[in-house]
């Protein structure tokens, strides 16, 4: 976890985009538990922002084809029921 801090450091990277393409990543490979130690190296509100950016955009795509969208309550049941 230290190299990723110091590349971050190093090529003066926004930490919030970072914790954002980690988020983005795990989204894609939920089954890898790698992704969850990186999220303590964020901010409790970078992470918190990423995620409500992501699920905001998800409820606009879901309007936008005529869906409508489930409460983040209903989503979190689903996602921990499978």
């Amino acid at each position: 976890m230290l190299e990723i801090t110091s590349l971050i450091g190093y090529f003066d990277l926004d930490p919030n985009r970072v914790a954002a393409l980690v988020l983005d990543i795990f989204q894609d490979q939920w089954d890898n538990e790698a992704y969850l130690h990186l999220l303590p190296l964020f901010s409790q509100q970078a992470v918190s922002a990423s995620l409500a950016f992501i699920y905001a955009h998800y409820q606009v795509m879901l309007i936008k084809i005529g869906i409508e969208p489930l409460g983040m309550a209903d989503c979190c049941h689903r996602n921990t029921a499978l």
